[in-house]
């Protein structure tokens, strides 16, 4: 007796098999958000800050593996990708998760092309990650900023305890005329205002100086994260079609 290959099913069984193919929950759930009180829901937010990790509620969870189609967004396009068959089949598929999604399966009155509900589904994930990619491409631009500033700053304070210590002047009654430093201002072109600031004591600078130097390695920590989302964020956005 000869293998049958899946793709010699007729349409009808491979429609229902694709239809309840259970989807990865923790790829899923970037475009979805489960939600304890309400179940299933597409994120209806304002802005999309978060860049990766995902949250899944119980209740959440069951709504989605018990609804008729348990296919979301990210598993139907690649499921799509798979061979000329899949790409018919899951074409007639973003109609229904359309309506169980936004509509709470009410479908339209007015009818619609199944690349219809597939684009109206693109361009609100193209939506998501045009925000993530804005939030966290002003993420980065911030901490980069802040870092530098901090380090400006650590090298104004490390130069006056060194003339400090040349000149002799280590006494905690000397008065230090910090000049050259800079704080982050929204309201200058470059976010860049300088400042002097008057320290008494060398041990006040030095103190000054620590702070500074944790501050600067703050936000440094944090530039390689923000700059990895921001790419990834446009990756999506080049991506998606």
């Amino acid at each position: 007796m000869e293998d049958i290959h899946i793709l010699d099913l007729p349409y009808e069984v491979l429609h229902l098999i694709i239809s309840n193919i259970n989807s990865d929950l923790s790829k899923e759930t970037e475009v979805l958000q489960y939600c304890n009180m309400k179940g299933l829901l597409p994120h209806k937010k304002n802005h999309h800050c978060w860049s990766c990790g995902y949250y899944q509620g119980k209740i959440g969870v069951d709504t989605f593996r018990n609804l008729p189609i348990r296919l979301g967004p990210v598993s139907l396009t690649k499921l799509g990708s798979v061979s000329k068959d899949f790409y018919k089949i899951s074409q007639t598929l973003w109609k229904p998760i359309y309506h169980l999604h936004f509509r709470k399966n009410v479908p339209y009155k007015r009818k619609y092309s199944d690349n219809t509900y597939r684009k109206k589904y693109m361009d609100y994930i193209k939506k998501i990650y045009t925000e993530r990619f804005i939030y966290n491409n002003d993420q980065y631009k911030y901490y980069d900023k802040m870092y530098g500033i901090k380090n400006n700053n650590c090298s104004r304070y490390l130069k006056v305890i060194q003339d400090a210590v040349m000149n002799d002047k280590l006494e905690n009654n000397c008065s230090y005329n910090i000049t050259g430093l800079y704080h982050y201002n929204r309201n200058e072109n470059d976010n860049l205002q300088e400042v002097n600031f008057p320290l008494q004591g060398i041990e006040q600078v030095i103190r000054y100086r620590r702070r500074c130097l944790q501050d600067a390695n703050y936000y440094k920590s944090h530039i390689p994260l923000y700059e990895k989302r921001t790419r990834y964020a446009q990756h999506k956005i080049d991506v998606i079609c």
